[in-house]
């Protein structure tokens, strides 16, 4: 990992150690805080910050009433396991792991900062198009040099609790390591931090976002794994929520055969119904010892190779996803059917949730979920950890129409409403049961 380094200096300060951790709190003049904005210090923070009324009022401040700032604002909350206390209250920071190291709270007072900072060398316009932090970071880059020429002419103070280890004993410096993931969770959770947002920081989607950028780079750039990190101009961004729903149709697969742990299952309506629920579980699920480890980071590692098979099954299906979505209104009309005059069907131009392919209809997720969760009939679990039965993309050319035709009754009986057809646990198991048939239709003819 690259090392981040800076110092700080505190004009007024006080020291509290208890246990394994002690906190440095006080106010910061602002051009100490400059180097904060030149390395990735605020990566550790569960949200990217984005411009707001809060910004706003932030800003207002810091024109208008500088000299109050300190006492206005809740500042910046900052942790590292790797620091030197210098003379004149001042500390040498290193943020060695800036995933769990760095600004843990006080994302937009940061980003309220860098607006501020940056009006003193920036026109107008430029400047209102800075809308995240990453627009931040490179307006940032770009005027660093007149930056520092007026670094010392801006003058504010800005209240900082820092908070390091207590010594520099290993079993210390790892204690501190986990207490400082939970800190940050807990510090954030008075804006209602996502679940999502808290299972990032603690490293769960690490062992996915790994195997989707490795086969599916496309798909795994698009995704949202912090709250925030995309670009304000973008709207098709794919949410991890959605992933991690996807991801329980493999994982209910190995709770069926009895390798998770006890409890280790959710009732597939909430793959369409509940999809922080998913998260939640999933969450539940990884902690488990039987599981992933905790590091000394606090971050979790995956060690259970069963489970890593799933998430290898799970980097094929959101293309899966979308082979259904886009083939859905088709098959369902070679069936006898009128897809266009379905109520809940919007016949316009869309694209595809996940590979953002062109379609001419855009299609309920109520009709489709239930039905794709029909492939969990195509897994099995042989001497390397969780496989398909067959390859799927060619099962689906093979037996879509046959298994859309029998998957037709619930659509009617829920009279085509799409959240009634998802939210009735029946339509899976009616789904599990045609890709059933059809598979074993294949497997016959194979013999």
């Amino acid at each position: 990992m690259s090392t981040s380094k800076i110092v700080i200096r505190f004009v007024e300060a006080a020291s509290q150690t208890t246990g394994n951790m002690t906190r440095v709190i006080g106010f910061v003049p602002s051009r100490h805080i400059f180097t904060l904005f030149d390395n990735p210090a605020l990566d550790a923070n569960p949200r990217k910050p984005k411009v707001n009324r809060v910004t706003g009022d932030i800003i207002s401040t810091l024109n208008e009433t500088p000299e109050l700032f300190q006492y206005k604002s809740k500042g910046l909350l900052i942790g590292t396991s790797s620091y030197e206390a210098l003379q004149r209250n001042r500390y040498a920071l290193d943020f060695y792991d800036p995933s769990s190291e760095g600004v843990l709270d006080g994302g937009h007072n940061m980003l309220s900062m860098g607006i501020f900072f940056l009006s003193k060398v920036m026109d107008e316009l430029p400047l209102r198009k800075i809308k995240d932090w990453e627009d931040l970071q490179e307006a940032w880059q770009e005027n660093r040099d007149k930056l520092e020429e007026l670094r010392d002419e801006i003058e504010f103070l800005i209240p900082v609790e820092l908070l390091i280890p207590a010594n520099d004993e290993p079993e210390t410096i790892a204690a501190f390591n986990i207490a400082l993931i939970d800190i940050c969770a807990a510090r954030n959770n008075n804006a209602q931090l996502a679940e999502e947002a808290k299972a990032n920081q603690k490293g769960f989607y690490d062992e996915i976002r790994k195997r989707m950028e490795k086969k599916t780079p496309e798909i795994a750039a698009r995704v949202e794994w912090k709250p925030n990190e995309w670009a304000s101009d973008s709207t098709r961004k794919i949410k991890v929520r959605d992933l991690i729903a996807l991801c329980w149709i493999p994982l209910n697969k190995l709770a069926e055969e009895g390798l998770l742990p006890d409890g280790s299952k959710i009732n597939p309506v909430q793959l369409y119904s509940s999809k922080g629920k998913c998260s939640e579980a999933f969450g539940e699920l990884y902690e488990t010892k039987a599981i992933s480890t905790q590091l000394t980071t606090g971050r979790y590692e995956l060690h259970n190779s069963i489970v890593g098979s799933a998430f290898d099954i799970l980097t094929d299906l959101p293309i899966l996803y979308d082979w259904m979505v886009e083939h859905f209104p088709s098959t369902y009309n070679g069936n006898n059917g009128k897809f266009g005059r379905i109520d809940a069907v919007k016949m316009r131009k869309s694209l595809s949730p996940y590979c953002e392919n062109a379609m001419e209809y855009d299609v309920p997720d109520g009709f489709v979920m239930p039905l794709f969760y029909g492939l969990i009939s195509l897994l099995e679990v042989n001497a390397t950890g969780l496989a398909w039965k067959v390859p799927p993309i060619k099962f689906l050319e093979r037996w879509f129409a046959q298994i859309l035709k029998g998957y037709k009754m619930p659509m009617e009986m829920a009279q085509f409403d799409p959240q009634k057809v998802a939210k009735n646990v029946g339509s899976y198991e009616l789904a599990v049961k045609e890709f059933k048939f059809a598979l074993m239709e294949e497997e016959n003819e194979m013999a």
